[in-house]
Order: structure tokens, then C-alpha cells, then sequence
């Protein structure tokens, strides 16, 4: 009976695994993927170069020695796991539908997106030749809670906000019709609420395309393409507290994966031989690129 097991076992893992990848994280897709093979990589960037006048006839050829640096991410594990007694149903617990396992898969998803949030949204990244100076995120890249009309006011997602982050995209240079720099904005539901409320609707230029972004027939909105998040970090200032919404260029965010979701299901014998599940991974992220992310903070006192 027990190789039975071991044979529905993997079986039944290998579906997990499908089902795993199948309940992605939300933000995933929405950065550059990488693979690494050690803890640490580097990945090299070129600095902008330009040409020069040729002033003469059959003179030298002119040697533009061209800049690089880098940036380093580090990969951190992650993982999940659950048991069952023994003499409970093994289907009930290895069943791909099962509460248990959506549980996990969902678990292992809202990681990543946990991960890219932490280090491409927010935090330090890391460059040098050994990977160790560390870069705090840019306060130019920041738009303020008090951003647009209102002036010292606090505010909550605008159109204004908005209309910053694209202008900001544009005074660094970063060529938006490119498909590798396409703009993802994370916000809340209270965020969408608040852009819907913000607008006039008598104001025919966005009332409709507002509505349309609201109510889910769109994900796009001047060029940005919106993505509903709800883990995004909250922040204390003076006047109370907003959540720290994100806009980026796909390009400007790299996800290294070390480990692809692995999933083991056996049996534990130091557990009396219960069934457990296990799934893990090992991933890392850093931005690549400042200029391709921005912090929107967004009043949200309540």
C-alpha cells in the first residue's frame, strides 16, 4: 500500500506544482525576469555614450571608451508546508482543489509579490565591483501626499499625481513607447476610488475613460496600466497616514529566480508518519534602474 502512496504522492505533487504556478503573483510578470545559479549575481549596466565629430581626413578613429557598473541581487528563500494525520483521507489533503493546497499556492505568491514590493518598490539596492554600496531609494523619485492643486493639502490618488509620474518618466529620458519600459502603476481599491471621485464627470476627456478604468473594462489610463494590489505598505507622516503606492517601467525592476517552485509531498516519520506538503523556492530583486520606479504616496487616513 505504501508504494501506492508514493505513486499518488508524486502524482498529485506534480499537479500542485502546475496549480502553484498557474495562482501567480499579481506583479511577476510585470518585471524583468532573470535566472541566477548563485546566491549573488551582478548585472552590468552601460552608461550613455555619445559621439564625436571626425575633423579631419583618414585621422584616428576615435576610441569612446564606454562606462559600465553594476548592481547585485542576493536570493532569499522561501517556503511553505502543511500537515495532515495520517489517518485522515490522503486524497482530501493531496486533491489539487482542496483548501489546503490553494492555501499554499496562494501563500507562495503573495511572497513574490511581497519580495518585489520590498526590494524594487521600496528599500536599498546594492552596486560596486563586490556588491556592497548601498543605494538608498532616490527622494527625487518620490511624488508627495501633497502633490497638485491642492496644495499643502493631503491627497489621495489623482489625476495629477498621475499626470507626475508620466512627466517624470519623460524628464529622465525613459522612452515609455518602448515595450520593455511599459508603465505599471500598483494601487489599492481606495486609491481607484479615490481617482474616480476626484474627477468631474461632466469633464467628458476622462469622466469616461475613468469610468471605464473603474469599473474593470480597462486597465489603462493615460498610457499607465493599473494593477489592484492590497499588501502595499502604509506610511506615518505629520498629517496622518497614506499608503505607499508604486509606478514603474517593466525594465527598471529585475526578479532573479535561483530555485523554481519546488513541491515535495511524503511522508514524515519523526511526525508519526503524517503526510506533509512543502513548497519553496529561492528568489531575489533589486531595481535596476531608478529612474524606471517612483513612490505615489496616497492619503488614506481611514
Amino acid at each position: 500500500m505504501a508504494g501506492l502512496y508514493e505513486v499518488t504522492a508524486q502524482q498529485y505533487g506534480n499537479t500542485v506544482y502546475t496549480l502553484a504556478q498557474q495562482k501567480n503573483s499579481k506583479l511577476r510578470n510585470l518585471v524583468r525576469l532573470e535566472s541566477m545559479t548563485g546566491v549573488k549575481k551582478f548585472f552590468d549596466r552601460v552608461k550613455p555614450t555619445g559621439m564625436v565629430k571626425l575633423a579631419t581626413r583618414h585621422g584616428d578613429t576615435p576610441i569612446i571608451e564606454t562606462e559600465f557598473d553594476r548592481r547585485a541581487v542576493t536570493a532569499e528563500e522561501f517556503g511553505w508546508g502543511d500537515m495532515v494525520d495520517r489517518k485522515e483521507k490522503l486524497d482530501i489533503f493531496l486533491d489539487p482543489k482542496s483548501d489546503i493546497v490553494r492555501a499554499g499556492a496562494m501563500a507562495m505568491a503573495r511572497g513574490i509579490d511581497d519580495l518585489i514590493i520590498a526590494n524594487g518598490f521600496m528599500g536599498v539596492a546594492y552596486e560596486g565591483v563586490d556588491g556592497n554600496t548601498v543605494v538608498p531609494f532616490p527622494e527625487a523619485q518620490k511624488i508627495p501626499v501633497t502633490f497638485g492643486d491642492s496644495g499643502a493639502q493631503n491627497a489621495g490618488l489623482t489625476i495629477d499625481k498621475i499626470t507626475e509620474v508620466i512627466s517624470r518618466f519623460g524628464r529622465a529620458d525613459v522612452d515609455i513607447d518602448d515595450p520593455d519600459n511599459q508603465v505599471y502603476m500598483a494601487v489599492t481599491q481606495r486609491q481607484m476610488d479615490d481617482l474616480a471621485r476626484s474627477v468631474d464627470l461632466a469633464n467628458k476627456d476622462y469622466a469616461d475613460s475613468i469610468r471605464a478604468l473603474y469599473n474593470g473594462k480597462t486597465d489603462t489610463f493615460l498610457g499607465v496600466k493599473f494593477v489592484k494590489i492590497q499588501c502595499l505598505p502604509f506610511t506615518q507622516s505629520e498629517g496622518g497616514r497614506s499608503r505607499m503606492c508604486a509606478a514603474w517601467c517593466k525594465s527598471g525592476i529585475i526578479l532573479a529566480e535561483r530555485q523554481a517552485l519546488e513541491v515535495k509531498i511524503d511522508q514524515n516519520m519523526n511526525k508519526q508518519y503524517n503526510w506533509q506538503v512543502f513548497m519553496s523556492t529561492s528568489l531575489g530583486c533589486t531595481r535596476i534602474e531608478d529612474v524606471k520606479v517612483q513612490q505615489v504616496y496616497c492619503w488614506e487616513n481611514a
